[in-house]
């Protein structure tokens, strides 16, 4: 840990879990933090080639990291991460939740039951078991949380229930913890992220053709800076909430969504 760099950019003690950091948003989040002093702790599901890659990226800006093979729907192994941090490392004062299941975009109409129930369960319950396992170690910290959510929380967008449901979910419980635990000096936001060009999500949601031609020039109509995201801005943003930047910000969606919202 760079004490001073830390100290520069209010990371508490400059220790960071981050829940799918293997992913396109997760990685660039994790090389945000790492570039502030923080070292950063974070999951993967399977990919341990992709997971030694975004370690090394971590520790090239001078940061250590650590990468966990984790399963956020099992309680055991949620807690079985937070001990090895804390054991190895020590108290983390931040938690982000980056993680989340394959999205396809579909009509609710069309939508098999058993997918939306399988969505439901591995993004809801995977960020309930962290946060809510997180709790006591964060309120040592007096730390931050910060969940990745969509736009389209408060503008509906059509085929996209597999996001809206479960982020709409995850951040009522964001909610409830900022109004629950800010006594104990835990704040706790949302990032509402747009649709991302030079993330995994979009290159996946292109293959399977889900996103075509027509489709990205509704998108560029309906969003007012006519562009695409980029994953370090998105990055930005949950460096920001996570910081003491934004000491006296809590319960908060803040959209990067180039004014989808709007």
């Amino acid at each position: 840990m760079n004490e001073l760099r830390v100290k520069q950019s209010g990371f508490r003690n400059g220790i960071a879990i981050v829940a799918g950091g293997s992913g396109g948003l997760g990685s660039a989040i994790c090389q945000r933090l790492a570039a502030e002093g923080v070292d950063v702790a974070f999951t993967y599901n399977r990919n341990a080639d992709r997971a030694r890659a975004v370690a090394k990226l971590i520790e090239e800006h001078g940061s250590r990291a650590l990468a966990i093979q984790t399963d956020l729907t099992d309680t055991a192994q949620v807690d079985r991460l937070l001990q090895r941090v804390n054991t190895e490392w020590s108290t983390p004062s931040t938690v982000i939740y980056a993680a989340g299941p394959q999205l396809y975009f579909k009509y609710i109409s069309q939508l098999d039951p058993a997918i939306f129930k399988a969505t439901m369960d591995q993004d809801i319950y995977g960020f309930y078991n962290l946060a809510s396992a997180s709790l006591p170690l964060l309120r040592q910290e007096r730390g931050a949380l910060v969940a990745l959510s969509t736009p389209a929380i408060v503008r509906y967008t059509k085929k996209d229930i597999l996001s809206i449901a479960p982020k709409a979910a995850i951040h009522s419980v964001v909610r409830g913890i900022a109004v629950e635990e800010g006594r104990f000096g835990i704040r706790a936001n949302s990032v509402g992220i747009g649709l991302v060009g030079d993330a995994g999500l979009f290159e996946t949601l292109t293959a399977n053709g889900d996103i075509d031609e027509k489709y990205m020039q509704a998108t560029y109509e309906r969003v007012p800076l006519q562009r695409l995201g980029l994953a370090n801005e998105i990055a930005e943003a949950v460096a920001f909430l996570a910081s003491e930047r934004a000491s006296f910000i809590t319960g908060q969606l803040l959209m990067v969504d180039g004014g989808l919202s709007t």
